[in-house]
């Protein structure tokens, strides 16, 4: 079996169009195609209408919806005498369509009017379809009525500009408000913006300054390497019998934060590499001791300081030590 379907459209209908089923509750089929067919019933219609309007015993009313235009509530239910269609729409079709904008003029010299009519559908697309038609009609009213039809639009479009004052004069308090308070925030952005660049370039800045310092650290430690120290961490200090640990701080103490105290004994051949806030190993062997700042600046704590750090050992208390040093470069290591 098979059934013929015919479907109404607005359009031309091409090969764009296509019908789709959906099969078994599951899965949509292949578009098929249309055939476009004569719509004779409905131009049969058309054709009788037409000769109705020329006979000009055709009444009708128009399709409004007043819910988004108020204005048109007092005309929904008038009945208009047609004199004639002065449109490129079938009478038919402008029964169908919903108007939005209606306006009355009267003919000189006649109890006539032209009627105006307009409507609009919006895609969101952007695409846009319009509808536009005219009539010359005689309402089915008396003058009074009429008169008393006028009198209602013309109320309702008052009051309709009245609430359209007052909400244009709150949009423009909003917007000065909202102009306010934008500036306001367009200035706390920038404050904050700068802030954070401000922020950022310190922060690549301190990197720099980290790489460096860690690129002289690893000098240093490939020059004793290469020189065949023995290298040690703190873990391994009691191979030199410290007397004691005693805090330090170095002059720059701020610049060293992130860097490593070489303790360097030149006569066993050995180095010694703490971080620098851990507590300094106090030697009865010769020492020397070497850091590197932010900068990249090598420095060498001085011999007045090393013999203050010798005599705290035998001193009570975790009171830190406070050493000078002066800047080296690697050829000063003791090597």
């Amino acid at each position: 079996r098979s059934a013929r379907i015919s479907l109404p459209s607005y359009v031309n209908v091409d090969s764009d169009y296509q019908l789709f089923r959906f099969e078994n509750d599951s899965a949509w089929s292949k578009g098929t195609g249309f055939e476009q067919e004569k719509n004779t019933i409905k131009d049969s219609l058309i054709l009788a209408m037409d000769s109705l309007i020329q006979r000009k015993d055709l009444s009708f009313r128009l399709k409004m919806d007043p819910s988004g235009r108020p204005h048109l509530a007092p005309w929904i239910d008038v009945e208009w005498e047609m004199i004639s269609l002065q449109s490129e729409l079938s009478f038919k079709r402008t029964q169908e369509i919903i108007w939005e904008y209606f306006t009355l003029d009267p003919m000189p010299d006649s109890s006539a009017f032209r009627i105006e009519l307009t409507s609009a559908l919006y895609w969101n697309n952007g695409n846009e379809r319009r509808w536009d038609a005219k009539f010359i009609a005689r309402p089915k009213i008396s003058g009074e009525e009429l008169f008393k039809r006028f009198n209602q639009q013309r109320k309702i479009e008052n009051n309709e500009a009245t609430e359209y004052a007052k909400a244009l004069h709150k949009m423009k308090a909003f917007t000065q408000n909202y102009e306010k308070e934008k500036e306001a925030w367009i200035a706390e952005y920038e404050k904050k913006n700068l802030e954070r660049e401000s922020e950022l370039k310190r922060r690549e800045e301190e990197y720099r300054r980290l790489q460096k310092s860690i690129e002289k650290q690893q000098d240093v430690m490939n020059t004793f390497s290469i020189n065949s120290f023995g290298i040690y961490n703190i873990d391994c200090v009691n191979k030199f019998n410290p007397i004691a640990y005693k805090l330090i701080r170095l002059p720059d103490h701020s610049e060293v934060s992130n860097s490593t105290v070489f303790i360097v004994l030149a006569n066993a051949k050995s180095v010694i590499r703490i971080n620098v806030w851990n507590k300094v190993p106090v030697l009865n062997n010769e020492f020397e001791i070497f850091y590197v700042t932010l900068n990249g600046d090598l420095k060498e704590v001085s011999e007045k300081s090393i013999q203050k750090l010798k005599e705290s050992a035998y001193q009570q208390g975790d009171q830190a030590v406070e050493l000078t040093s002066v800047r080296k470069s690697i050829d000063d290591l003791p090597i």
